[in-house]
């Protein structure tokens, strides 16, 4: 039922977005219209892709966006409900309760990021990088010292996921900013990758770890320690790729100034 819900919700935000939401800000007449030369090279899927791929730009959002999503995946969507029935004892229902306040933190807390990245045009990439510093000091505190405080310390960890999580859209932001607008839909694309990208590593590296638990199938806290500092390396690897394409961009000259949008009566 829970699934047959969400697809027809799909289904109508899809109809709703047909209906009221513009292509593009031109067909508004909010900027003037763009026409690309006839047999212009920027129309081509292959030319397209290799101007994303060949982007720092591109790259940076890509991993803006896996050093965010990165932690949200592997806790929410495979690995936390287990750690905290199996590792943390705690009940299926308390255990519940904190994925779901998990969730109602990320509603309130997503617009907020919306107005500090409109705000924060230029330091966005070291903005996203304080924030899941952050997010893995919390995360470091929680394994070291926490394990044993219940509920309580679940709940600040959840907490901090959801208001440093929202940073992975940052880079969305710098593309829209950055990049032609023939090919920012794909360098958006790539850049939606990241976060899936990290997830799927982070889980992956985190039940190969506790595969290899004496008492598997029966996983205490420490096996789940054990397992958090391999998705921490993936973490750190997703953390340089912000910086060195930060550099790659300024080599390559993608750092000017942004794209000013300006609406008009």
């Amino acid at each position: 039922a829970a699934f047959v819900t969400l697809g027809a919700v799909g289904i109508l935000v899809a109809i709703a977005a047909i209906v009221a939401v513009a292509d593009s800000p031109e067909k508004l007449g909010i900027i003037p219209t763009e026409k690309e030369p006839p047999n212009s090279q920027a129309t081509s899927i292959p030319a397209r892709l290799k101007k994303v791929f060949r982007s720092p730009v591109a790259w940076q959002a890509y991993f803006i966006h896996y050093i965010g999503m990165l932690p949200l995946i592997v806790f929410v969507m495979l690995w936390g409900m287990p750690m905290m029935t199996q590792g943390m004892e705690m009940s299926k229902a308390k255990s519940s309760l904190v994925l779901t306040l998990l969730a109602v933190f990320l509603v309130f807390v997503g617009p907020l990021h919306g107005k500090i990245s409109s705000r924060a045009q230029h330091v966005r990439p070291w903005l996203s990088l304080g924030f899941v510093a952050i997010h893995v000091l919390t995360w470091l505190i929680f394994f070291t010292f926490g394990t044993d405080s219940g509920v309580v310390a679940i709940l600040v960890v959840s907490f901090v996921t959801a208001l440093c999580t929202p940073t992975a859209n940052y880079g969305f932001d710098i593309v829209r900013e950055r990049m032609d607008r023939s090919v920012v839909a794909t360098a958006t694309g790539l850049g939606n990758m990241g976060g899936f990208t990290s997830g799927m590593l982070g889980a992956q590296l985190f039940g190969m770890v506790l595969d290899h638990s004496s008492d598997a199938p029966n996983y205490s806290m420490p096996d789940f320690t054990a397992a958090a500092a391999a998705v921490l390396a993936v973490w750190v690897v997703g953390m340089i790729g912000v910086v060195i394409t930060h550099f790659l961009r300024r080599r390559a000259g993608e750092d000017g100034p942004s794209v000013t949008i300006v609406e008009v009566s």
